[in-house]
Order: C-alpha cells, then sequence, then structure tokens
C-alpha cells in the first residue's frame, strides 16, 4: 500500500505565493526534524526519570535522527531558494 502524499496543488500554489512574497517558509523536513527531536528529548527525560536506559536510548538515537532530517530539509530548502533567485535573474533579462 503506497502512502498517498498530503500536498495538493492548492497547497504547493499557496507555499510558492508565500515564498514569492519573501515569507520564511520551512521544508517540512525541517519541521519534521524538529519534531523528531523534541520527540527524542521527551523520551529521554522519561528514560532517566524511569531509570529506563533503553528509552534513554531511543531518544537519544530519535534526536540524532531528527538532527538529520532537519539538516537535510534546510539543504533542499537552500537549493530551492537558490533555483527561485536563478529564475528570477533569468526573468529579469
Amino acid at each position: 500500500m503506497s502512502k498517498a502524499t498530503p500536498e495538493t496543488a492548492k497547497e504547493r500554489a499557496t507555499a510558492t505565493l508565500l515564498i514569492n512574497r519573501g515569507t520564511d517558509m520551512k521544508h517540512r523536513d525541517e519541521l519534521r526534524g524538529k519534531a523528531e527531536q523534541v520527540k527524542g528529548r521527551a523520551k529521554q527525560a522519561v528514560g532517566a526519570f524511569t531509570d529506563d536506559e533503553r528509552l534513554q536510548s531511543e531518544g537519544e538515537v530519535d534526536e540524532s535522527v531528527g538532527r538529520a532530517r532537519e539538516g537535510i530539509g534546510r539543504a533542499k530548502r537552500r537549493v530551492g531558494e537558490a533555483l527561485e533567485d536563478i529564475g528570477r535573474n533569468i526573468r529579469r533579462r
């Protein structure tokens, strides 16, 4: 069973409009990465409180994965912004 993306043409158009207006839009992976980091820190805290080493370890892994995902999202956003800048420069000529 394939996972459908929740992103619709209308959502993409809205995001493009907001980006073109200069609104600081974060990439979806950046947001997911931040959420993963928060989840990891919460697991670590609960694990420390309950002396559950396995839960603490899971939390450390989740936080690391979140940092990586956020970094990937940031890179994707920056590449997209650079491409948009190139496109704007081409249109000006």
